[in-house]
């Protein structure tokens, strides 16, 4: 999101054991606004491995995955309610996540 690294309060990535990327983690944002911003301009983002990735190869190339914003079910509800009805109407069509819904 814009403003950068200071709306960002921290990061968990999660890992196999092997240090491979699960392909999910959790950011924190330092305000409701800020996430609504950073979910709008996430999702649906197309993303291919960097050249430094040990795992990039040129031949085929990597295909490009989309990132897409899954908000936790007790999450979602206090974000919502920080914005006028109808505002946030994409937000609230998301799918929401299953998992690590503690």
């Amino acid at each position: 999101a814009e403003g950068g690294d200071a709306a960002v309060v921290s990061v968990s990535l999660y890992r196999h054991a092997n240090g491979r990327s699960k392909n999910t983690g959790i950011v924190v944002l330092s305000s409701p606004e800020i996430a609504l911003q950073a979910i709008r301009e996430v999702t649906g983002t197309e993303m291919k491995l960097a050249p430094s990735d040990s795992r990039y190869t040129r031949d085929p190339e990597p295909p490009s995955k989309k990132i897409t914003i899954l908000p936790r079910k007790r999450e979602i509800g206090v974000l919502l309610s920080h914005f006028p009805p109808g505002t946030v109407d994409d937000i609230a069509a998301l799918r929401l996540s299953r998992k690590h819904n503690e």
